[in-house]
């Protein structure tokens, strides 16, 4: 059995001088920042409609295992089927995700996303969702995203 090396692990161990030492924060991960947007129900919602969250700053890299969506309660019986950008309406998720009672739920990430996460750009900047239900949705209510991302200089 071979053991086989990273690309950080390979800085990381150039960069190492004696046992005490260790490499540079910078070579294991940058800073996270965290994106919340909310969306409020207005009523007007008819299924299939695609919901514009808000926009993404440009460099940066969505970490799609971690988005996760939050609803304060009841939102008719319906559910969050993509979560994705003006450019790919799947980049992030295509799992459907119930918004049938107050909750907060883990979005299922794309694989291509996890393993080879593209930045953000213009054509792709503004996040999205499609929303799909069977039953009126309640006025008022809240479906907020957390989008956690790094950002690449």
């Amino acid at each position: 059995m071979a053991i086989k090396n990273s690309a950080i692990y390979t800085a990381q161990t150039q960069a190492i001088k004696g046992f005490g030492s260790r490499a540079s924060g910078a070579n294991v991960t940058a800073a996270v920042a965290v994106a919340t947007f909310t969306y409020i129900v207005d009523g007007t919602e008819t299924t299939l409609d695609t919901i514009y969250f808000g926009r993404l700053p440009a460099g940066a890299v969505v970490q799609a295992a971690n988005i996760r969506v939050s609803t304060d309660g009841l939102v008719g019986t319906s559910s969050l089927t993509k979560i994705g950008d003006n450019g790919l309406a799947t980049r992030y998720s295509s799992t459907s995700i119930t918004l049938t009672s107050a909750a907060s739920t883990l979005a299922t990430a794309t694989n291509a996303q996890v393993v080879t996460p593209a930045a953000v750009a213009e054509g792709n900047e503004i996040l999205t969702g499609e929303l799909t239900f069977s039953s009126a949705l309640t006025v008022g209510k809240k479906i907020t995203l957390f989008v956690p991302y790094t950002v690449v200089a």
